[in-house]
C-alpha cells in the first residue's frame, strides 16, 4: 500500500508493502489483546485504553477523542501522575520488539501527545513534567522522537527556570515579557531563545520518510509551528525593550543582550522556511483555532515585519551592538573609579580639631556671660537705680581705650591719696563729685555707700560694660 504524500511532506516517501501492513497490523491487535488482559477491569482502564489508541502503531495522527479524554484526565489531580506514567512507559517501550512494532510512528505519536497535554488547561501538568522530566526516556533507535524529545525537554527545562510557559500564550494577553525587570528579562530572553533553537533544530522531514510514519512526523510539525508563533511573540516584544534599554545595562547584561539580539535577527528567515511545512490535510491537521491559514497569514505578515525592523539602521545588529560597547565601556569606566583608594573617615582630622575647638570657644563665651551676671546681680544688690544708670550711661558714652586704662592707676594707690599732689590745681578733686570722664553724679545720692569693696565693685562693673 503506497499513500501520498502530504502538502507539507517531502515527496521521497518509502512505501509500505502488503507484508508489513499485514504485519504492523498482527502487532496492533497483538498488543491490544495484551492490554485488554492486563488492565481490564480495572480503575485506570479507561486511561490505559486512550493512552494505547492515541499512540497505537497506524498510519494515522492521534485521534482528537483520545487525546481529548486524556486532556480531561489530567484536568483532576488525582490522575495526572497516573496518566504521566502511562505516557512515559509508553515512550519508553516505543521500539522495542515483540509487541509493539519497530515504527516510528508510535513513539512520535506519543511525544505528541504528551505535547498536547502539556499545553491544555492550567500549568500543573507542565509544572509536573517538569518535576519528573527524567523519566521521559526515548529510544535512541528513533531518530525522530529523538530530535523531537529534546525540544520537549528543552520547554520542561525553562518552564522550571521561568516558571512561565511562553509557548501557551495567545495574541488575547499581555506576554509576561513584558512585566519583568532587567535581570529577570535577560534569563527569560535566554530561555525562550534555547527554546526556539530547539524548535528549529526538530527538522523531522530530513532524508526519507516511512509512509507509515508521515502523519504522525507531520501532526508533531504542526504542533511544532503552533509553539513558535506564540515564543517568536514573546521574544520580538522582549527584543522590542532591548533595543530600548540596552545602553543603560550592566556590563554582564549589554554583552548578553548583544548575543540574544544576534541570534533574533536570524529567526525570522528561519520561522518563515519553517511554517511552509504546515499541513492542513485532515488527516494530520490539529483541530485549534491557533492552528489555521489564517493565523499563519498573520505570523508570516509579522515576520516580513521584523525583517523590515532588523534591516533597518536603529534596528539592524550593529547597532544594538555599538549600544551594547558604549554600556560596557561606561560600566568599565565606573569600575576604573571603584578601584582608586578612598578615604574611610567622612570628616577630615582638620575638621574635627576645627569643631573641638568651636565647641571650646563657645562654653568658655557661655561661662564669661554666667561669670558676668553674677557680678551685675551682685552691682543690683549694693547700689541705688541712680548709681547703675550713670554707671551705664557713663561706660556707653566714654572713649577711652579699655585695654590699657586701669581705673586704679598703675600702681595699684587710692585716688583720694594723689589728690594732695593734683597737677591739675590746688584744689583736692573729688573724683566722686567732679566726674572728668563724663556728667557728675546726681546730687542726690549718697557718696558713703562707695567707700572700700564697693569702690572696687564699681570700677570692675564699668570695665567690664566696657569690654561687652
Amino acid at each position: 500500500v503506497k499513500r501520498p504524500s502530504g502538502p507539507g511532506l517531502a515527496g521521497n516517501t518509502m512505501a509500505e508493502s502488503l507484508k508489513d501492513h499485514l504485519k504492523r497490523r498482527a502487532f496492533v491487535i497483538a498488543e491490544r489483546l495484551e492490554l485488554e488482559l492486563t488492565v481490564g477491569g480495572t480503575d485506570y482502564a479507561p486511561l490505559e485504553r486512550a493512552v494505547f489508541k492515541s499512540t497505537k502503531n497506524n498510519t494515522k495522527a492521534p485521534k482528537e477523542k483520545h487525546v481529548t479524554f486524556l486532556q480531561r484526565a489530567i484536568a483532576d489531580g488525582d490522575n495526572s501522575k497516573t496518566v504521566l506514567k502511562m505516557l512515559a512507559r509508553r515512550l519508553k517501550e516505543a521500539n522495542q520488539p515483540g509487541v509493539i512494532s519497530t515504527s516510528y510512528a508510535a513513539g512520535v505519536k506519543t511525544l505528541a501527545v504528551l505535547h498536547r497535554c502539556m499545553n491544555s488547561g492550567d500549568s500543573s501538568f507542565l509544572a509536573l513534567c517538569s518535576k519528573y522530566s527524567q523519566i521521559l526516556e526515548v529510544p535512541t533507535s528513533n531518530p525522530y522522537a529523538q530530535i523531537y524529545g529534546k525540544y520537549v525537554r528543552e520547554m520542561l527545562g525553562c518552564f522550571a527556570i521561568c516558571k512561565h510557559a511562553y509557548q501557551r500564550e495567545t495574541e488575547f494577553e499581555e506576554s509576561m515579557i513584558l512585566k519583568l525587570g532587567n535581570n529577570d528579562l535577560v534569563e527569560h530572553l535566554t530561555c525562550i531563545e534555547l527554546q526556539l533553537s530547539k524548535l528549529l533544530d526538530c527538522d523531522l522531514q530530513g532524508g526519507l520518510m516511512e509512509a507509515k510514519s508521515k502523519n504522525a512526523v507531520q501532526y508533531a510539525i504542526n504542533l511544532l509551528i503552533i509553539d513558535a508563533m506564540s515564543l517568536f511573540t514573546a521574544f520580538d516584544e522582549g527584543m522590542s525593550r532591548v533595543r530600548q534599554i540596552i545602553g543603560q545595562q550592566s556590563a554582564g547584561n549589554a554583552k548578553k543582550l548583544a548575543k540574544l539580539y544576534s541570534k533574533y535577527v536570524t529567526f525570522p528567515t528561519k520561522l518563515q522556511s519553517y511554517i511552509e511545512q504546515a499541513s492542513f490535510d485532515r488527516d494530520c491537521a490539529i483541530p485549534l483555532t491557533a492552528f489555521d491559514k489564517t493565523a499563519l497569514k498573520k505570523f508570516n505578515r509579522k515576520l516580513d515585519d521584523c525583517l523590515k525592523v532588523v534591516n533597518s539602521d536603529d534596528g539592524c545588529y550593529e547597532t544594538i551592538k555599538a549600544l551594547a560597547d558604549v554600556a560596557i565601556d561606561a560600566n568599565q569606566q565606573l569600575n576604573d573609579d571603584d578601584d582608586l583608594p578612598k578615604s574611610v573617615a567622612k570628616i577630615s582630622l582638620e575638621e574635627i580639631e576645627e569643631e573641638s575647638n568651636t565647641k571650646h570657644k563657645f562654653e568658655a563665651s557661655k561661662a564669661k556671660k554666667l561669670e558676668a551676671q553674677e557680678d551685675l546681680i551682685k552691682l543690683d544688690d549694693i547700689f541705688a537705680p541712680g548709681i547703675r544708670d550713670h554707671v551705664a550711661s557713663h561706660a556707653a558714652s566714654t572713649h577711652v581705650n579699655a585695654d590699657n586704662w586701669d581705673p586704679f592707676g598703675t600702681s595699684g594707690v587710692n585716688h583720694q591719696e594723689v589728690a594732695a599732689n593734683n597737677p591739675f590745681g590746688g584744689r583736692e578733686e573729688n573724683p566722686f563729685t567732679d566726674d572728668p570722664f563724663g556728667p557728675p553724679v546726681p546730687a542726690n545720692i549718697s557718696t558713703n555707700v562707695l567707700s572700700g569693696d564697693n569702690l572696687k565693685l564699681l570700677y570692675a562693673a564699668v570695665s567690664f560694660s566696657w569690654l561687652i
